[in-house]
Protein backbone atom coordinates (compact mmCIF):
# COMPACT_ATOMS: atom_id res chain seq x y z
CA UNK A 1 0.00 0.00 0.00
CA UNK A 2 2.67 2.06 1.11
CA UNK A 3 5.80 3.28 -1.54
CA UNK A 4 7.94 6.26 -2.51
CA UNK A 5 7.22 9.23 -2.65
CA UNK A 6 5.37 8.91 0.81
CA UNK A 7 8.18 9.46 3.21
CA UNK A 8 6.46 8.31 6.63
CA UNK A 9 5.38 4.71 7.66
CA UNK A 10 6.79 2.05 6.34
CA UNK A 11 6.97 3.49 2.46
CA UNK A 12 10.90 4.09 3.24
CA UNK A 13 11.58 0.80 3.99
CA UNK A 14 9.47 -1.01 1.11
CA UNK A 15 11.42 1.45 -1.49
CA UNK A 16 14.49 0.74 -0.11
CA UNK A 17 14.20 -2.88 0.09
CA UNK A 18 13.22 -3.22 -3.67
CA UNK A 19 15.62 -0.71 -4.99
CA UNK A 20 18.05 -2.90 -2.79
CA UNK A 21 17.48 -6.36 -3.96
CA UNK A 22 17.38 -4.56 -7.91
CA UNK A 23 20.69 -3.53 -6.93
CA UNK A 24 21.66 -6.89 -6.31
CA UNK A 25 20.88 -8.19 -10.15
CA UNK A 26 17.25 -8.95 -9.23
CA UNK A 27 14.07 -8.84 -11.13
CA UNK A 28 12.00 -7.08 -8.93
CA UNK A 29 8.45 -5.69 -9.89
CA UNK A 30 5.85 -3.61 -7.18
CA UNK A 31 2.64 -3.55 -7.40
CA UNK A 32 1.88 -0.59 -4.96
CA UNK A 33 -1.53 1.49 -4.15
CA UNK A 34 -1.80 5.17 -4.36
CA UNK A 35 0.05 7.67 -2.53
CA UNK A 36 -1.59 9.48 -0.10
CA UNK A 37 -0.03 9.09 3.51
CA UNK A 38 0.30 10.66 6.31
CA UNK A 39 -2.06 13.32 4.29
CA UNK A 40 -4.86 11.35 4.00
CA UNK A 41 -5.13 12.58 0.10
CA UNK A 42 -4.54 11.09 -2.74
CA UNK A 43 -1.32 12.98 -3.94
CA UNK A 44 -2.19 15.13 -7.34
CA UNK A 45 0.41 13.56 -9.51
CA UNK A 46 -0.75 10.25 -9.00
CA UNK A 47 -4.98 10.55 -9.56
CA UNK A 48 -4.84 7.55 -12.44
CA UNK A 49 -6.60 4.47 -12.38
CA UNK A 50 -3.45 2.72 -13.01
CA UNK A 51 0.41 4.39 -13.50
CA UNK A 52 3.20 2.18 -14.47
CA UNK A 53 6.58 3.21 -14.23
CA UNK A 54 10.45 2.24 -13.67
CA UNK A 55 12.24 3.67 -10.77
CA UNK A 56 15.99 2.56 -10.32
CA UNK A 57 15.37 -1.04 -11.45
CA UNK A 58 12.34 -1.75 -10.06
CA UNK A 59 8.86 -2.00 -12.62
CA UNK A 60 6.30 -0.25 -10.78
CA UNK A 61 2.42 -0.42 -11.00
CA UNK A 62 0.66 1.92 -8.52
CA UNK A 63 -3.30 1.04 -8.52
CA UNK A 64 -5.67 3.79 -7.19
CA UNK A 65 -7.98 2.86 -4.43
CA UNK A 66 -10.19 4.48 -2.38
CA UNK A 67 -8.96 6.71 0.43
CA UNK A 68 -10.81 7.67 3.15
CA UNK A 69 -10.62 11.34 4.39
CA UNK A 70 -11.43 10.24 7.64
CA UNK A 71 -9.48 7.17 8.31
CA UNK A 72 -11.80 5.16 10.77
CA UNK A 73 -11.40 2.32 11.48
CA UNK A 74 -14.28 0.99 8.76
CA UNK A 75 -13.34 2.83 6.64
CA UNK A 76 -9.47 1.89 7.13
CA UNK A 77 -10.96 -1.73 5.93
CA UNK A 78 -12.91 -0.55 3.18
CA UNK A 79 -9.84 1.02 1.92
CA UNK A 80 -7.70 -2.00 2.12
CA UNK A 81 -10.67 -4.34 0.25
CA UNK A 82 -11.01 -1.96 -2.35
CA UNK A 83 -6.99 -2.03 -3.02
CA UNK A 84 -7.30 -5.82 -2.58
CA UNK A 85 -10.06 -6.18 -5.04
CA UNK A 86 -7.77 -4.41 -7.32
CA UNK A 87 -4.55 -6.74 -6.79
CA UNK A 88 -7.53 -10.05 -7.41
CA UNK A 89 -8.65 -8.61 -10.28
CA UNK A 90 -5.37 -8.11 -12.57
CA UNK A 91 -3.16 -10.36 -13.73
CA UNK A 92 -0.14 -10.81 -11.78
CA UNK A 93 3.68 -11.09 -13.36
CA UNK A 94 5.23 -14.26 -13.07
CA UNK A 95 7.52 -14.87 -10.47
CA UNK A 96 9.72 -17.08 -8.24
CA UNK A 97 8.26 -15.70 -4.89
CA UNK A 98 6.42 -12.99 -3.68
CA UNK A 99 6.47 -10.34 -0.79
CA UNK A 100 3.21 -9.34 0.82
CA UNK A 101 3.52 -6.10 3.53
CA UNK A 102 1.22 -5.61 5.94
CA UNK A 103 -0.19 -3.47 6.89
CA UNK A 104 -1.87 -3.90 4.63
CA UNK A 105 -3.86 -7.17 5.79
CA UNK A 106 -6.99 -7.62 3.85
CA UNK A 107 -5.71 -6.74 1.14
CA UNK A 108 -2.99 -9.92 1.60
CA UNK A 109 -6.07 -12.23 2.54
CA UNK A 110 -8.05 -11.22 -0.68
CA UNK A 111 -4.72 -11.71 -2.55
CA UNK A 112 -4.02 -15.36 -0.60
CA UNK A 113 -7.87 -16.19 -1.31
CA UNK A 114 -7.56 -15.75 -5.38
CA UNK A 115 -3.92 -17.66 -4.73
CA UNK A 116 -5.37 -20.62 -3.73
CA UNK A 117 -8.95 -20.60 -5.78
CA UNK A 118 -6.09 -20.81 -9.07
CA UNK A 119 -4.42 -23.47 -7.26
CA UNK A 120 -1.09 -21.08 -7.70
CA UNK A 121 2.59 -22.86 -6.67
CA UNK A 122 4.65 -19.47 -6.41
CA UNK A 123 6.32 -19.45 -2.72
CA UNK A 124 4.72 -16.16 -0.62
CA UNK A 125 6.71 -14.15 2.38
CA UNK A 126 4.70 -12.31 4.17
CA UNK A 127 6.95 -9.11 5.91
CA UNK A 128 5.02 -7.89 9.05
CA UNK A 129 5.27 -4.07 10.20
CA UNK A 130 2.40 -3.28 12.14
CA UNK A 131 0.25 -6.56 14.27
CA UNK A 132 -3.14 -5.68 13.56
CA UNK A 133 -4.82 -7.44 16.16
CA UNK A 134 -3.11 -5.82 18.98
CA UNK A 135 -3.92 -2.61 17.17
CA UNK A 136 -7.00 -3.11 17.59
CA UNK A 137 -6.89 -3.68 21.22
CA UNK A 138 -4.44 -1.24 22.03
CA UNK A 139 -6.17 1.66 20.30
CA UNK A 140 -9.89 1.28 19.58
CA UNK A 141 -12.82 0.68 21.72
CA UNK A 142 -13.86 -2.49 19.37
CA UNK A 143 -15.51 -5.26 21.36
CA UNK A 144 -13.95 -9.04 22.06
CA UNK A 145 -15.66 -10.31 19.24
CA UNK A 146 -13.88 -7.81 16.65
CA UNK A 147 -10.71 -8.69 18.06
CA UNK A 148 -11.38 -12.70 17.45
CA UNK A 149 -12.40 -11.85 14.28
CA UNK A 150 -9.37 -10.09 12.85
CA UNK A 151 -6.89 -12.18 14.84
CA UNK A 152 -8.49 -15.18 12.84
CA UNK A 153 -7.36 -13.30 9.74
CA UNK A 154 -4.09 -12.61 10.99
CA UNK A 155 -3.58 -16.26 11.55
CA UNK A 156 -5.23 -17.19 8.51
CA UNK A 157 -2.52 -14.71 6.78
CA UNK A 158 0.42 -15.91 8.31
CA UNK A 159 -0.35 -19.40 8.37
CA UNK A 160 -0.53 -19.56 4.70
CA UNK A 161 2.31 -18.14 3.60
CA UNK A 162 5.64 -20.06 3.44
CA UNK A 163 7.83 -17.32 5.33
CA UNK A 164 6.92 -14.52 8.10
CA UNK A 165 9.45 -11.80 8.09
CA UNK A 166 8.98 -9.58 11.53
CA UNK A 167 10.14 -6.52 12.72
CA UNK A 168 11.14 -7.12 16.20
CA UNK A 169 11.05 -10.33 18.19
CA UNK A 170 7.65 -9.51 20.19
CA UNK A 171 5.74 -9.91 16.77
CA UNK A 172 7.41 -13.39 16.28
CA UNK A 173 6.47 -14.30 19.86
CA UNK A 174 2.54 -13.27 19.09
CA UNK A 175 2.60 -15.30 15.75
CA UNK A 176 4.15 -18.24 17.00
CA UNK A 177 0.90 -18.02 19.83
CA UNK A 178 -1.38 -18.43 16.51
CA UNK A 179 0.81 -21.78 15.99
CA UNK A 180 3.07 -20.85 13.74
CA UNK A 181 6.46 -22.46 13.69
CA UNK A 182 9.63 -20.60 15.15
CA UNK A 183 11.25 -22.00 11.51
CA UNK A 184 9.40 -19.85 9.82
CA UNK A 185 9.83 -16.79 10.81
CA UNK A 186 12.53 -14.18 11.06
CA UNK A 187 13.59 -11.20 12.67
CA UNK A 188 14.84 -7.94 10.61
CA UNK A 189 14.69 -4.77 12.43
CA UNK A 190 13.57 -2.31 10.36
CA UNK A 191 16.78 -0.30 9.10
CA UNK A 192 18.82 3.24 8.55
CA UNK A 193 17.68 4.11 5.29
CA UNK A 194 18.47 7.79 5.51
CA UNK A 195 21.92 8.23 4.18
CA UNK A 196 25.18 8.73 6.97
CA UNK A 197 24.94 12.61 7.78
CA UNK A 198 27.61 13.89 10.07
CA UNK A 199 26.86 17.27 12.36
CA UNK A 200 27.01 19.97 10.42
CA UNK A 201 28.36 23.51 11.30
CA UNK A 202 24.50 24.81 9.46
CA UNK A 203 22.71 23.90 12.87
CA UNK A 204 23.23 27.28 13.89
CA UNK A 205 21.59 28.91 10.46
CA UNK A 206 18.86 25.91 10.94
CA UNK A 207 17.60 27.49 14.74
CA UNK A 208 17.95 31.18 13.05
CA UNK A 209 16.02 30.28 9.83
CA UNK A 210 13.26 28.23 12.66
CA UNK A 211 13.61 30.64 15.21
CA UNK A 212 14.65 28.49 17.96
CA UNK A 213 17.76 30.01 19.00
CA UNK A 214 16.49 31.26 22.53
CA UNK A 215 14.28 28.19 22.73
CA UNK A 216 14.76 24.15 23.68
CA UNK A 217 13.53 22.53 20.75
CA UNK A 218 11.49 19.01 21.40
CA UNK A 219 10.58 18.03 17.82
CA UNK A 220 8.29 15.27 17.07
CA UNK A 221 7.98 14.25 13.48
CA UNK A 222 6.18 11.80 11.43
CA UNK A 223 2.51 11.15 11.69
CA UNK A 224 -0.18 12.48 13.90
CA UNK A 225 -2.45 9.61 14.16
CA UNK A 226 -4.42 7.42 17.09
CA UNK A 227 -1.55 5.59 18.55
CA UNK A 228 0.88 8.47 18.91
CA UNK A 229 -1.12 9.92 21.35
CA UNK A 230 -0.13 13.33 20.89
CA UNK A 231 -2.35 14.72 23.50
CA UNK A 232 0.64 14.19 25.97
CA UNK A 233 2.45 16.54 24.10
CA UNK A 234 -0.41 19.30 24.06
CA UNK A 235 0.00 19.15 27.72
CA UNK A 236 2.95 18.95 28.28
CA UNK A 237 3.36 22.47 25.86
CA UNK A 238 0.62 24.02 28.50
CA UNK A 239 2.63 23.12 31.27
CA UNK A 240 5.53 24.65 29.65
CA UNK A 241 3.17 28.17 29.39
CA UNK A 242 1.68 27.85 32.81
CA UNK A 243 5.69 27.54 34.02
CA UNK A 244 7.26 29.79 31.52
CA UNK A 245 9.59 27.44 30.59
CA UNK A 246 12.01 28.08 27.20
CA UNK A 247 10.45 24.60 25.38
CA UNK A 248 8.65 24.79 22.26
CA UNK A 249 7.55 21.24 21.32
CA UNK A 250 7.51 21.28 17.68
CA UNK A 251 4.92 18.59 15.76
CA UNK A 252 6.04 17.82 12.45
CA UNK A 253 4.23 16.38 9.51
CA UNK A 254 0.70 15.30 9.43
CA UNK A 255 -2.63 13.03 9.92
CA UNK A 256 -5.65 12.32 10.85
CA UNK A 257 -5.03 13.66 14.22
CA UNK A 258 -3.71 17.32 13.28
CA UNK A 259 -6.68 19.13 12.81
CA UNK A 260 -7.94 17.91 16.63
CA UNK A 261 -4.47 18.62 17.69
CA UNK A 262 -4.40 22.14 16.25
CA UNK A 263 -7.48 22.72 17.83
CA UNK A 264 -6.32 21.94 21.47
CA UNK A 265 -3.36 23.84 21.00
CA UNK A 266 -5.26 27.34 20.66
CA UNK A 267 -3.83 29.99 22.44
CA UNK A 268 -1.07 27.51 23.93
CA UNK A 269 1.87 29.49 23.07
CA UNK A 270 5.05 26.15 23.75
CA UNK A 271 3.76 24.39 20.54
CA UNK A 272 3.92 24.56 17.10
CA UNK A 273 2.97 22.71 13.93
CA UNK A 274 5.38 22.25 10.64
CA UNK A 275 4.22 20.71 7.13
CA UNK A 276 5.89 18.06 6.05
CA UNK A 277 9.57 18.46 4.80
CA UNK A 278 11.63 16.84 2.18
CA UNK A 279 14.22 13.82 3.91
CA UNK A 280 16.96 16.91 3.62
CA UNK A 281 15.05 19.34 5.49
CA UNK A 282 13.77 16.49 7.64
CA UNK A 283 17.46 15.74 8.92
CA UNK A 284 18.45 19.43 8.98
CA UNK A 285 15.27 19.99 11.42
CA UNK A 286 15.98 16.61 13.48
CA UNK A 287 20.02 17.83 14.21
CA UNK A 288 19.07 21.40 15.19
CA UNK A 289 16.30 20.61 17.79
CA UNK A 290 17.37 19.92 21.35
CA UNK A 291 15.66 16.33 21.78
CA UNK A 292 13.29 14.43 19.60
CA UNK A 293 9.77 13.24 20.92
CA UNK A 294 8.64 9.21 20.49
CA UNK A 295 4.99 9.40 22.20
CA UNK A 296 2.59 6.67 22.35
CA UNK A 297 -0.83 6.34 23.47
CA UNK A 298 -1.57 4.78 26.75
CA UNK A 299 -2.03 1.01 26.63
CA UNK A 300 -0.50 0.71 23.30
CA UNK A 301 2.32 -1.63 23.88
CA UNK A 302 3.00 -4.60 21.08
CA UNK A 303 1.25 -3.35 17.96
CA UNK A 304 4.10 -1.95 16.45
CA UNK A 305 7.30 -0.13 16.36
CA UNK A 306 7.53 3.27 15.21
CA UNK A 307 9.03 3.72 11.90
CA UNK A 308 10.51 6.78 12.72
CA UNK A 309 13.10 5.54 15.42
CA UNK A 310 15.53 4.37 13.10
CA UNK A 311 15.71 8.26 11.70
CA UNK A 312 15.76 9.81 14.90
CA UNK A 313 18.96 7.51 15.84
CA UNK A 314 20.75 8.39 12.88
CA UNK A 315 20.81 12.32 13.60
CA UNK A 316 22.74 12.44 16.86
CA UNK A 317 19.87 14.01 18.77
CA UNK A 318 18.62 12.46 22.19
CA UNK A 319 15.63 10.75 22.59
CA UNK A 320 12.40 11.44 24.91
CA UNK A 321 10.15 8.74 24.85
CA UNK A 322 6.39 9.18 26.22
CA UNK A 323 5.80 5.12 26.00
CA UNK A 324 4.40 2.30 27.77
CA UNK A 325 6.46 -0.72 28.84
CA UNK A 326 6.30 -2.54 25.69
CA UNK A 327 8.19 -2.96 22.06
CA UNK A 328 9.32 0.29 21.33
CA UNK A 329 10.53 1.19 24.83
CA UNK A 330 12.64 -2.25 24.56
CA UNK A 331 14.25 -1.01 21.26
CA UNK A 332 14.92 2.53 22.67
CA UNK A 333 16.39 1.08 25.57
CA UNK A 334 18.47 -1.30 23.46
CA UNK A 335 20.03 1.73 21.36
CA UNK A 336 21.30 3.83 24.67
CA UNK A 337 20.32 6.54 22.50
CA UNK A 338 16.96 7.77 24.70
CA UNK A 339 15.28 8.25 28.31
CA UNK A 340 11.69 6.90 28.52
CA UNK A 341 8.94 8.13 30.65
CA UNK A 342 5.26 6.48 31.09
CA UNK A 343 3.18 7.47 28.36
CA UNK A 344 0.22 9.79 29.08
CA UNK A 345 2.72 11.94 31.59
CA UNK A 346 2.77 15.62 30.42
CA UNK A 347 5.08 16.66 33.57
CA UNK A 348 7.18 13.94 33.28
CA UNK A 349 8.12 14.47 29.47
CA UNK A 350 8.21 18.36 30.10
CA UNK A 351 10.87 17.72 32.83
CA UNK A 352 12.93 14.74 31.62
CA UNK A 353 13.44 17.32 28.50
CA UNK A 354 14.43 20.45 30.67
CA UNK A 355 16.51 18.23 32.20
CA UNK A 356 18.58 17.20 29.02
CA UNK A 357 18.48 20.90 27.86
CA UNK A 358 20.45 21.29 31.61
CA UNK A 359 23.11 18.72 31.24
CA UNK A 360 24.32 18.74 28.22
CA UNK A 361 26.79 16.43 28.23
CA UNK A 362 24.21 13.84 29.19
CA UNK A 363 22.62 14.62 25.58
CA UNK A 364 25.32 14.68 23.61
CA UNK A 365 26.53 11.23 24.93
CA UNK A 366 22.80 9.15 24.52
CA UNK A 367 22.94 11.70 20.87
CA UNK A 368 26.33 9.65 19.75
CA UNK A 369 25.08 6.13 21.58
CA UNK A 370 22.07 6.50 19.64
CA UNK A 371 24.05 7.11 16.18
CA UNK A 372 26.41 4.61 17.10
CA UNK A 373 24.07 1.87 17.71
CA UNK A 374 21.47 2.96 14.22
CA UNK A 375 24.74 2.56 12.22
CA UNK A 376 26.02 -0.84 13.44
CA UNK A 377 23.02 -2.62 14.73
CA UNK A 378 21.01 -1.43 11.92
CA UNK A 379 22.37 -1.73 9.10
CA UNK A 380 20.52 -1.61 5.85
CA UNK A 381 23.10 -3.57 3.46
CA UNK A 382 22.67 -6.33 6.44
CA UNK A 383 18.94 -6.43 6.52
CA UNK A 384 18.81 -5.94 2.74
CA UNK A 385 20.94 -9.51 2.63
CA UNK A 386 19.14 -11.19 5.23
CA UNK A 387 15.89 -10.60 2.89
CA UNK A 388 17.95 -11.61 -0.12
CA UNK A 389 18.64 -15.09 1.48
CA UNK A 390 15.37 -15.49 3.08
CA UNK A 391 13.40 -15.05 -0.01
CA UNK A 392 15.66 -17.72 -2.16
CA UNK A 393 15.23 -19.85 0.41
CA UNK A 394 11.71 -19.58 -0.07
CA UNK A 395 11.90 -19.27 -4.11
CA UNK A 396 13.91 -22.82 -3.75
CA UNK A 397 11.23 -24.74 -1.97
CA UNK A 398 9.01 -25.00 -5.27
CA UNK A 399 12.04 -26.26 -7.31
Amino acid sequence: MHYSPEVSGNAPYTTSLTEGLAATGNSVSVISGTPHYPEWEVYKEFRQWTKVEKQRNVTLTRLRHYVPRRPTLGRRLIMEISFGLRLVLRRMPKSDVTVLVTPTLFSAALFLMKRSVIRSKSPTVLWVQDLYSKGVRETTQSSSMVVRGISAIERWVASNCNHVIVIHEGFSRSLEAYGLSTGNISVVPNWVHLPSQPHTPDRASTRRRMGWEDKVVALHAGNMGVKQGLDTVISAAKLADTESAHVVFVLLGDGNQRSRLEGLSDGVHSVTFIDPVSTSEFQELMQAADTLIVCELEGVAEMSVPSKVTSYLTSGTPIVASVGNGLTRIELERSGGAICVDAGDPAALLGTIQALAADRERAGRLGEQGRSYAFHQLSGDSAIRIFEQTLRSAAATTE
